[in-house]
């Protein structure tokens, strides 16, 4: 867990596995308060719960940073709705979430694949993103609301999965831009999803 404020908060050169158990739930990086904090050359391996969780205002700067999943065809083949519970699945790549809409992002080489859920998550949220990759996600690949303006180049959403949930089949989504949310794209391509590909929800 890493409170920010003061002085930039810096989190570089770590592999970590599962991380701790928040209300029952595994994180790899939780990140409370307001203030900056820098995510440079990270790995996270994560068979349940999420990945990197931010709640606050303030600037997040990820550098070479990967969010690996446990998401198999196998398991994908078994899922049911209790799987998708956080303390049983990896449900998240990262969730960024500001209630003042006032997080900044500064994204390079970020990715995230093997997640039953969302891979990536955005509300409140302004920045860029450059190069990275979501593949592999049951559920949203991307997903913005309220985020102001997002400028994203050099992405790929791919290889997204329908699943079969409590007896009903449910579809995928690559990317989906929500209300108060707008998206630039430069070089961004989303193929290879089993649903639908972009969709803006206004």
């Amino acid at each position: 867990r890493v409170t920010a404020g003061g002085s930039p908060t810096v989190i570089e050169d770590v592999d970590i596995e599962n991380g701790q158990a928040t209300g029952g739930a595994p994180l790899g990086i939780l990140i409370t308060g307001d203030g900056e904090v820098r995510i440079e050359d990270v790995d996270l391996s994560i068979d349940r719960g999420g990945g990197v969780l931010f709640e606050g205002d303030g600037r997040l700067v990820m550098r070479r940073v990967a969010v690996r999943g446990a998401l198999t065809d196998a398991n994908l083949a078994m899922l049911q709705d209790q799987a998708f519970e956080p303390d049983k699945m990896s449900i998240v790549g990262f969730l960024l979430s500001s209630s003042n809409k006032n997080l900044a992002i500064d994204f390079e080489d970020v990715s995230v694949e093997n997640v039953a859920g969302v891979g990536a998550a955005m509300y409140g949220v302004t920045g860029t993103w450059t190069d990275g990759t979501v593949r592999g996600v049951a559920g949203t690949g991307v997903l913005t609301e309220e985020t102001g303006t997002v400028d994203v180049s050099d992405i790929s959403v791919f290889d997204g999965r329908a699943t079969n949930w409590a007896g009903a089949s449910v579809e995928n989504f690559g990317v989906v831009i929500g209300p108060g949310s707008t998206v630039n794209t430069t070089r961004a391509v989303v193929a290879d999803i089993q649903g639908i590909g972009i969709v803006q929800d206004d």
